[in-house]
């Protein structure tokens, strides 16, 4: 029996349209992260903290997560590693994850390598010009919007 989760997933990487888990613990920034996103026609999951996260993660085939650094429950730097954790006990390909923060100095970006966190995207974002970042990860191959 085929997940229907996983069927949605691929199906949405062959149209270049993914589906992105975004751990975002700011009701506002959720909001405008998802339209942004949805604009873009991709489909979005929202999760509150880092535990929902690692949830959500474990329950579906995402494309990439972009993580909120500072989240109640757990910060994204834990959750961050324990995807990674996750992955290795079950031979996974690792999924891009993209930290969602205000300021990231270089010292920073060495903290974030060390947790498993592949890039960063600045707040306020500005999506829409850094969904092409995915291109990088194999994840978007397009870019004309």
């Amino acid at each position: 029996q085929i997940d229907s989760d996983q069927t949605e997933s691929t199906e949405a990487s062959q149209s270049n349209n993914y589906n992105i888990l975004v751990a975002e613990d700011n009701p506002i920034n959720q909001l405008l992260v998802k339209t942004v996103l949805k604009g873009f026609g991709h489909k979005v999951t929202i999760a509150n903290n880092g535990l929902e996260a690692i949830e959500n993660f474990k329950a579906t085939k995402f494309d990439i997560i972009l993580m909120d650094l500072m989240m109640p429950e757990m910060n994204g730097f834990d959750a961050s590693k324990e995807i990674r954790n996750f992955e290795n006990l079950n031979q996974l390909t690792p999924i891009p994850i993209m930290a969602l923060s205000a300021d990231v100095t270089s010292s920073e970006l060495e903290t974030l390598n060390k947790f498993g966190i592949n890039d960063y995207l600045s707040k306020p974002h500005k999506l829409g010009k850094e969904l092409c970042c995915f291109r990088q990860y194999n994840c978007h191959q397009n870019c004309t919007k």
